[in-house]
């Protein structure tokens, strides 16, 4: 078995889509992609993004598009470069889907403040303020730059080849992005921004791990926010997609996982989607949605489910259907 930590990249992308190699054998080949590029993708997305919380997120939904999509990649060793437009991407549709401000900087200018020196806190915080306000005047291509440097000591020829752009290339548009820049970056908010990188433990690449490879991204944020109470992510995502009503990971569609998690407001949300209350499944011995909600005692979501499937009954009685 190949060693995918000393392997090449092309190497490593080839064997992780590999459908004729086994399990054991493309799951370190997506592992090692998500542990080389999990802080250049965070990067990329602080920098258009603004957030930290939502860097992150992005960074993970853009592993899981790339994964499904790894088989269009033509030249392997390009990898790095296409990832970078997987990102930004997904940074893009999140920003509509949550109608963020990008690059909104709030979580770099907010860490100064909080120190046992009054006139220093107040110091790096107008410098978080200036710095946040000089961003914004630059072009995304010149935040990926700027943040990537600061975020790790990537080399020119590593930046070069995530951007697509020669080193020298990369040196002239640093310096030209700092000097538009006009505010140097503190070192409380580089250190801030460092000890958020994703590799300073193993989570983010367990979480990544966690996700059913193969799933599309749009599946696994749904039935997420789903699960999780997220229901302005739900109504976005339907409003931008109406198929993701029926999406599943085990046949669990976005119902079964708020049944089960007791919230109500989104079960109700899904029902007038559409979603139907009797679709069964053979997981976790739950038939279907109201049987989980009922299990787990979440009255409120189990009586929107019985209203439901009362009326589909109702429904079918009047048509003469036949309901199974």
């Amino acid at each position: 078995m190949i060693d995918m930590r000393n392997a090449d990249i092309a190497t490593v992308v080839r064997r992780a889509p590999d459908a004729k190699a086994s399990r054991d054998e493309r799951d370190p080949a997506y592992a090692e992609i998500v542990r080389r590029f999990q802080d250049m993708a965070f990067g990329c997305a602080f920098a258009v993004l603004g957030d930290i919380q939502h860097a992150e997120d992005a960074a993970q939904e853009a592993f899981m598009d790339a994964w499904s999509q790894l088989e269009d990649l033509r030249t392997e060793g390009a990898f790095p470069g296409w990832f970078r437009k997987v990102v930004l991407t997904r940074c893009h549709r999140m920003a509509r889907r949550k109608r963020l401000r990008t690059v909104s900087m709030d979580a770099v200018a907010d860490v100064a403040g909080h120190g046992p020196d009054a006139l220093g806190a107040a110091e790096e915080r107008e410098s978080g303020l200036l710095l946040r306000s000089a961003l914004r005047s630059l072009a995304e291509e010149d935040r990926v730059l700027l943040v990537l440097f600061h975020l790790d000591e990537y080399s020119y020829q590593q930046v070069a080849t995530f951007l697509e752009l020669s080193p020298s290339t990369v040196d002239n548009r640093l310096r030209a992005a700092r000097r538009k820049l006009k505010v140097r970056m503190s070192t409380m908010t580089i250190d801030d921004l460092r000890s958020s990188r994703p590799s300073r433990d193993s989570r983010f690449v367990d979480e990544a791990m966690s996700r059913p490879p193969g799933m599309e991204a749009d599946t696994w944020a749904i039935l997420q926010a789903a699960n999780d109470g997220d229901i302005e992510t739900v109504r976005a995502m339907l409003g931008e997609n109406p198929q993701l009503l029926t999406v599943n990971h085990a046949y669990w569609q976005p119902l079964h996982f708020a049944a089960r998690s007791g919230h109500a407001d989104i079960v109700a949300l899904l029902l007038d989607a559409g979603a139907d209350a009797l679709s069964h499944v053979w997981w976790h011995g739950y038939h279907n949605p109201l049987e989980a909600a009922r299990d787990r005692g979440h009255e409120e979501a189990a009586q929107l489910l019985e209203a439901a499937v009362s009326d589909r009954h109702q429904g079918a009685q009047t048509r003469g259907d036949l309901i199974c």
